[in-house]
């Protein structure tokens, strides 16, 4: 179904990371770790205030 959620989202601003092993609640302290650091860093990337 991600790839599905994926294609309809059109040419906005997103990116698709699959996590080698991981399971749907990142139950490994690692894959949540990179989880949590991806969407950070997309947050800060994509909404950040403009530079003045």
């Amino acid at each position: 179904h991600a790839e599905d959620y994926f294609r309809a989202a059109g040419a906005a601003s997103k990116e698709k990371v699959i996590v080698p092993g991981a399971d749907h609640t990142f139950t490994s302290v690692a894959w949540e770790r990179e989880v949590i650091e991806r969407t950070v860093d997309w947050f800060r990337k994509h909404l950040a205030p403009a530079a003045m």
